[in-house]
Protein backbone atom coordinates (compact mmCIF):
# COMPACT_ATOMS: atom_id res chain seq x y z
CA UNK A 1 0.00 0.00 0.00
CA UNK A 2 1.14 3.46 -0.62
CA UNK A 3 3.05 5.00 2.81
CA UNK A 4 0.69 8.05 2.57
CA UNK A 5 -2.17 5.92 3.27
CA UNK A 6 -1.09 4.29 6.37
CA UNK A 7 -2.01 5.78 9.57
CA UNK A 8 1.10 6.28 12.03
CA UNK A 9 -1.02 6.28 15.04
CA UNK A 10 -1.90 2.32 14.23
CA UNK A 11 2.29 1.99 16.03
CA UNK A 12 2.30 -0.01 18.86
CA UNK A 13 5.79 -1.01 19.65
CA UNK A 14 9.35 -0.35 18.54
CA UNK A 15 11.45 -1.21 15.05
CA UNK A 16 12.69 -4.55 14.31
CA UNK A 17 15.58 -4.49 11.57
CA UNK A 18 14.83 -7.38 8.94
CA UNK A 19 18.07 -8.50 6.89
CA UNK A 20 18.28 -11.68 4.95
CA UNK A 21 20.42 -14.50 6.92
CA UNK A 22 23.99 -14.17 6.43
CA UNK A 23 24.13 -17.15 4.71
CA UNK A 24 21.47 -17.42 2.49
CA UNK A 25 22.08 -17.82 -1.07
CA UNK A 26 23.18 -14.76 -3.31
CA UNK A 27 19.96 -15.00 -5.33
CA UNK A 28 17.85 -14.90 -2.35
CA UNK A 29 19.64 -11.14 -1.00
CA UNK A 30 19.39 -10.27 -4.24
CA UNK A 31 15.82 -10.52 -4.22
CA UNK A 32 15.32 -8.76 -0.65
CA UNK A 33 17.66 -5.98 -2.02
CA UNK A 34 15.49 -5.81 -5.24
CA UNK A 35 12.20 -5.50 -3.16
CA UNK A 36 13.50 -2.98 -0.76
CA UNK A 37 14.95 -0.67 -3.70
CA UNK A 38 11.73 -1.20 -5.55
CA UNK A 39 9.23 -0.50 -2.43
CA UNK A 40 11.41 3.04 -2.09
CA UNK A 41 11.19 3.76 -5.42
CA UNK A 42 7.28 3.48 -5.60
CA UNK A 43 6.89 4.97 -1.85
CA UNK A 44 5.30 1.73 -0.55
CA UNK A 45 5.21 -0.06 2.59
CA UNK A 46 4.21 -3.89 2.94
CA UNK A 47 1.28 -5.32 5.38
CA UNK A 48 3.05 -8.59 6.32
CA UNK A 49 1.95 -11.73 9.25
CA UNK A 50 4.93 -12.39 11.57
CA UNK A 51 5.92 -14.90 13.84
CA UNK A 52 8.71 -13.96 16.13
CA UNK A 53 9.01 -17.71 17.54
CA UNK A 54 7.82 -20.69 17.38
CA UNK A 55 4.48 -21.58 19.13
CA UNK A 56 4.02 -17.83 19.18
CA UNK A 57 1.74 -15.49 18.21
CA UNK A 58 0.87 -14.00 14.69
CA UNK A 59 1.47 -10.38 15.04
CA UNK A 60 0.32 -7.86 11.97
CA UNK A 61 3.14 -5.52 10.95
CA UNK A 62 3.98 -3.15 8.71
CA UNK A 63 7.26 -3.37 6.85
CA UNK A 64 9.21 0.01 5.75
CA UNK A 65 11.94 -0.22 3.20
CA UNK A 66 14.81 1.60 4.29
CA UNK A 67 18.96 2.05 3.10
CA UNK A 68 21.70 1.88 5.58
CA UNK A 69 24.54 3.55 4.97
CA UNK A 70 27.64 1.90 6.60
CA UNK A 71 30.66 4.08 5.45
CA UNK A 72 30.60 4.36 1.78
CA UNK A 73 28.76 1.31 1.79
CA UNK A 74 24.89 1.13 1.40
CA UNK A 75 22.75 -1.44 2.28
CA UNK A 76 18.76 -2.33 2.09
CA UNK A 77 17.18 -3.50 4.89
CA UNK A 78 12.91 -3.53 6.01
CA UNK A 79 11.98 -1.60 9.56
CA UNK A 80 9.40 -3.82 11.10
CA UNK A 81 6.77 -2.52 13.10
CA UNK A 82 4.07 -4.16 14.67
CA UNK A 83 0.55 -2.33 14.29
CA UNK A 84 -3.08 -2.23 16.63
CA UNK A 85 -5.84 -4.47 16.05
CA UNK A 86 -8.92 -4.57 17.87
CA UNK A 87 -7.85 -6.32 20.69
CA UNK A 88 -4.63 -3.78 21.18
CA UNK A 89 -6.88 -0.60 21.31
CA UNK A 90 -5.78 0.87 24.75
CA UNK A 91 -8.25 1.45 26.82
CA UNK A 92 -9.42 5.35 27.74
CA UNK A 93 -11.83 8.22 27.65
CA UNK A 94 -10.93 10.74 24.87
CA UNK A 95 -13.06 13.71 24.49
CA UNK A 96 -14.81 14.26 20.76
CA UNK A 97 -12.10 17.10 19.55
CA UNK A 98 -15.36 18.21 16.74
CA UNK A 99 -17.52 19.71 19.32
CA UNK A 100 -15.37 21.94 21.51
CA UNK A 101 -16.42 25.54 21.23
CA UNK A 102 -13.41 26.92 23.73
CA UNK A 103 -10.32 28.39 20.77
CA UNK A 104 -8.01 28.17 23.56
CA UNK A 105 -7.60 24.30 23.55
CA UNK A 106 -7.18 24.85 19.83
CA UNK A 107 -4.20 27.11 20.57
CA UNK A 108 -2.83 25.03 23.48
CA UNK A 109 -2.69 22.44 20.94
CA UNK A 110 -0.52 24.48 18.69
CA UNK A 111 1.35 25.23 21.43
CA UNK A 112 1.96 21.30 21.96
CA UNK A 113 2.54 20.75 18.36
CA UNK A 114 5.62 23.55 18.16
CA UNK A 115 6.69 22.43 21.52
CA UNK A 116 7.76 19.13 19.65
CA UNK A 117 9.46 20.21 17.09
CA UNK A 118 12.48 18.28 15.95
CA UNK A 119 14.98 21.11 15.94
CA UNK A 120 16.80 19.32 12.67
CA UNK A 121 14.14 18.28 9.65
CA UNK A 122 16.48 17.73 7.16
CA UNK A 123 17.61 14.56 6.61
CA UNK A 124 16.83 11.91 3.77
CA UNK A 125 13.81 10.12 5.06
CA UNK A 126 14.61 6.57 3.20
CA UNK A 127 18.18 6.37 4.70
CA UNK A 128 19.73 5.90 7.76
CA UNK A 129 23.01 7.47 8.19
CA UNK A 130 24.17 5.70 11.69
CA UNK A 131 27.38 3.73 12.70
CA UNK A 132 25.22 2.05 15.25
CA UNK A 133 23.42 0.19 12.65
CA UNK A 134 26.26 -1.78 11.47
CA UNK A 135 28.00 -2.28 14.77
CA UNK A 136 29.33 -5.86 15.82
CA UNK A 137 31.65 -5.14 18.66
CA UNK A 138 31.17 -2.86 21.67
CA UNK A 139 33.54 -0.50 20.95
CA UNK A 140 32.08 2.71 20.71
CA UNK A 141 32.12 4.71 17.30
CA UNK A 142 31.38 8.56 18.70
CA UNK A 143 31.80 10.83 21.54
CA UNK A 144 28.41 11.38 23.86
CA UNK A 145 25.31 13.20 22.29
CA UNK A 146 25.57 16.90 22.09
CA UNK A 147 24.59 19.59 20.04
CA UNK A 148 26.99 18.49 17.38
CA UNK A 149 24.92 15.18 17.17
CA UNK A 150 23.20 14.98 13.90
CA UNK A 151 19.21 14.14 14.69
CA UNK A 152 19.42 10.80 12.73
CA UNK A 153 22.19 9.64 15.21
CA UNK A 154 20.25 11.24 18.38
CA UNK A 155 16.76 9.02 17.52
CA UNK A 156 18.14 5.98 16.05
CA UNK A 157 21.49 5.23 18.07
CA UNK A 158 21.80 2.03 20.04
CA UNK A 159 24.46 2.05 22.88
CA UNK A 160 26.95 -0.88 22.88
CA UNK A 161 28.48 0.55 26.25
CA UNK A 162 25.57 -0.81 28.10
CA UNK A 163 26.49 -4.17 27.63
CA UNK A 164 29.80 -3.46 28.06
CA UNK A 165 28.65 -1.96 31.77
CA UNK A 166 26.70 -5.15 32.56
CA UNK A 167 29.77 -7.03 31.38
CA UNK A 168 32.07 -5.37 33.96
CA UNK A 169 29.59 -5.75 36.20
CA UNK A 170 29.06 -9.27 36.19
CA UNK A 171 32.91 -9.69 36.57
CA UNK A 172 32.70 -7.76 39.59
CA UNK A 173 30.40 -10.36 40.96
CA UNK A 174 32.56 -12.87 39.69
CA UNK A 175 35.64 -11.94 41.43
CA UNK A 176 33.89 -11.23 44.64
CA UNK A 177 32.64 -14.94 44.62
CA UNK A 178 36.45 -15.93 44.38
CA UNK A 179 36.97 -14.32 48.00
CA UNK A 180 36.56 -14.92 51.59
CA UNK A 181 35.69 -11.79 52.66
CA UNK A 182 33.01 -9.80 50.44
CA UNK A 183 33.87 -6.81 53.26
CA UNK A 184 37.62 -7.19 52.24
CA UNK A 185 37.40 -8.03 48.74
CA UNK A 186 35.34 -4.14 48.69
CA UNK A 187 38.24 -1.76 50.75
CA UNK A 188 40.89 -3.40 48.67
CA UNK A 189 42.96 -0.55 46.99
CA UNK A 190 42.22 0.22 43.62
CA UNK A 191 39.41 -2.44 42.97
CA UNK A 192 38.32 -0.90 39.76
CA UNK A 193 42.17 -0.48 38.44
CA UNK A 194 42.57 -4.29 39.58
CA UNK A 195 39.57 -5.37 37.77
CA UNK A 196 39.04 -3.38 34.34
CA UNK A 197 41.29 -2.36 31.79
CA UNK A 198 43.01 1.00 31.99
CA UNK A 199 41.78 1.41 28.37
CA UNK A 200 38.15 0.42 29.03
CA UNK A 201 36.10 3.85 30.68
CA UNK A 202 32.49 2.47 29.71
CA UNK A 203 31.88 1.99 33.50
CA UNK A 204 32.21 5.21 34.89
CA UNK A 205 30.98 7.26 31.65
CA UNK A 206 27.16 7.24 32.53
CA UNK A 207 26.68 9.80 29.31
CA UNK A 208 27.33 7.01 26.80
CA UNK A 209 24.47 4.60 28.67
CA UNK A 210 21.76 7.21 29.70
CA UNK A 211 19.10 7.91 27.22
CA UNK A 212 19.54 11.45 24.69
CA UNK A 213 18.28 14.21 27.09
CA UNK A 214 15.53 16.14 25.46
CA UNK A 215 16.82 19.64 24.86
CA UNK A 216 19.16 18.06 22.37
CA UNK A 217 15.91 16.75 20.60
CA UNK A 218 13.65 19.70 20.34
CA UNK A 219 13.63 23.62 19.29
CA UNK A 220 11.72 24.30 22.04
CA UNK A 221 12.47 24.63 26.05
CA UNK A 222 11.39 20.91 27.08
CA UNK A 223 10.66 22.16 30.75
CA UNK A 224 8.13 24.95 28.74
CA UNK A 225 6.53 21.60 26.78
CA UNK A 226 5.76 19.56 29.79
CA UNK A 227 3.26 22.91 31.28
CA UNK A 228 1.89 22.99 27.70
CA UNK A 229 1.26 19.60 27.98
CA UNK A 230 -0.09 19.62 31.54
CA UNK A 231 -2.40 22.11 30.58
CA UNK A 232 -3.56 20.16 27.61
CA UNK A 233 -4.59 17.54 29.57
CA UNK A 234 -6.60 19.86 31.98
CA UNK A 235 -8.39 21.23 29.34
CA UNK A 236 -9.16 17.77 27.15
CA UNK A 237 -9.41 16.23 30.71
CA UNK A 238 -8.14 13.30 29.04
CA UNK A 239 -7.91 10.28 31.75
CA UNK A 240 -6.29 7.11 31.31
CA UNK A 241 -7.91 3.83 32.92
CA UNK A 242 -6.14 1.16 34.53
CA UNK A 243 -7.54 -2.87 33.06
CA UNK A 244 -7.97 -5.29 35.78
CA UNK A 245 -8.23 -8.77 34.93
CA UNK A 246 -11.72 -9.42 36.08
CA UNK A 247 -12.08 -12.72 38.63
CA UNK A 248 -14.06 -15.65 37.82
CA UNK A 249 -16.58 -16.02 40.38
CA UNK A 250 -17.48 -19.68 40.96
CA UNK A 251 -21.72 -19.95 40.34
CA UNK A 252 -23.28 -20.88 43.56
CA UNK A 253 -25.23 -24.48 43.73
CA UNK A 254 -28.73 -24.38 42.91
CA UNK A 255 -31.02 -27.30 43.53
CA UNK A 256 -33.31 -27.98 41.14
CA UNK A 257 -35.64 -29.97 43.16
CA UNK A 258 -37.17 -30.36 46.37
CA UNK A 259 -35.64 -32.67 48.75
CA UNK A 260 -37.41 -35.85 48.76
CA UNK A 261 -38.49 -37.87 51.73
CA UNK A 262 -36.43 -40.98 51.28
CA UNK A 263 -33.15 -39.04 49.54
CA UNK A 264 -30.39 -40.73 51.14
CA UNK A 265 -32.43 -43.68 52.48
CA UNK A 266 -32.06 -45.89 49.11
CA UNK A 267 -31.58 -49.00 50.85
CA UNK A 268 -34.64 -48.68 53.04
CA UNK A 269 -36.52 -47.95 49.84
CA UNK A 270 -35.71 -50.56 47.32
CA UNK A 271 -33.40 -53.45 46.82
CA UNK A 272 -31.98 -54.22 43.28
CA UNK A 273 -31.64 -57.37 43.96
CA UNK A 274 -35.57 -58.07 44.55
CA UNK A 275 -36.56 -56.27 41.39
CA UNK A 276 -34.48 -58.27 39.16
CA UNK A 277 -35.56 -61.69 41.31
CA UNK A 278 -39.13 -60.17 40.53
CA UNK A 279 -40.68 -62.46 37.95
CA UNK A 280 -42.87 -60.88 35.49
Amino acid sequence: MKKNNFAYAYFTEEATYVIPQQNDSERNRLTFNSMVATMIELDYIALVRFVPKSDDEVQVCAAFPRKVALGNQIGEVLLLVRIAMKEDEKIGRFPDLSDTDDNSVDQLMESFILSKKLRDEHFVADTIDNPMAGLLNSAPTSEPPNKNTTLDNLLLSSNPATRRFNYYFRKILDKSLQEESLENFLEKDNLLKGIFQSTSPHFVQFNSILDTKEDLLYTADPKKADTITIELQKKLDVKYKTQHKSEKKSKPFIATSKPQPNDGKFGEYFDIEDILETKV
